[in-house]
């Protein structure tokens, strides 16, 4: 990304309409991020296959193409970026290296802590949650 913005987490439809609609109220250059995880799972319960991680990077595929759609005509002035982290902090990393000092992230079902939205104020990016 040439100048700073706002880093948007976007993961489904719903959460990340949230997400984008609070991050465009901050008058920023979006960057709209998709994280298809990769490397070991932490579940014990499934096998981890090269189908599953392509699944996975399919619908993150599908999310930026959502995001897309959502964005309208400002998708022009947008980044889409597919992540694929292997390790905690990559998200952060990455976003840090782009120049992103603020990101918005949609609240997760069941109120629990977002893991995402964990690092990134870690590593000192400004994250405001959309609910």
């Amino acid at each position: 990304m040439g100048e700073a913005g706002v880093l948007v987490v976007f993961r489904e439809r719903r959460g990340g309409s949230r997400a984008i609609a609070a991050a465009i109220a901050v008058g920023e250059p979006l960057a709209i991020v998709a994280i298809a995880p990769r490397g070991e799972p932490r579940a014990r319960c499934i096998v981890y296959t090269g189908a599953l991680e392509e699944a996975i990077a399919d619908a993150a595929t599908r999310d930026l193409r959502d995001a897309r759609a959502i964005l309208g005509e400002r998708a022009e002035q947008a980044t889409f970026v597919l992540l694929a982290p292997e390790h905690d902090g990559d998200v952060a990393e990455w976003a840090l290296r782009a120049g992103l000092r603020r990101a918005v992230v949609a609240s997760r079902r069941l109120g629990r802590a977002d893991p995402i939205a964990r690092e990134l104020a870690r590593a000192g990016i400004e994250v405001s949650v959309a609910r």
